[in-house]
C-alpha cells in the first residue's frame, strides 16, 4: 500500500507531465508507466482523489463517460 507521500508525489508528477507535454491526465499516466516500466494496475493505487476527478472530467469531455 503506497504512503500518502508517494501518492502526492505521483499526482504532482502526473500533473506536471500533463501540463508540460500537453497530454491528458490519462495519457500522462500511461506515458509515465511506459517510461518507468510500471504496470498500469500498480499505478492505479497511486492515483489520488483529485486525479480521479480530473480523469472523470476528461472522460466526460471526450464522451467516454456520460455527463
Amino acid at each position: 500500500m503506497p504512503t500518502e507521500d508517494e501518492i502526492l508525489k505521483f499526482s504532482q508528477t502526473i500533473e506536471h507531465l500533463a501540463k508540460t507535454s500537453n497530454l491528458t491526465i490519462m495519457d500522462s499516466i500511461i506515458a509515465y508507466c511506459e517510461k518507468y516500466e510500471i504496470e498500469i494496475e500498480t499505478a492505479s493505487s497511486l492515483i489520488s482523489q483529485k486525479l480521479k476527478q480530473r480523469i472523470r472530467q476528461e472522460a466526460q469531455e471526450l464522451n467516454l463517460l456520460p455527463k
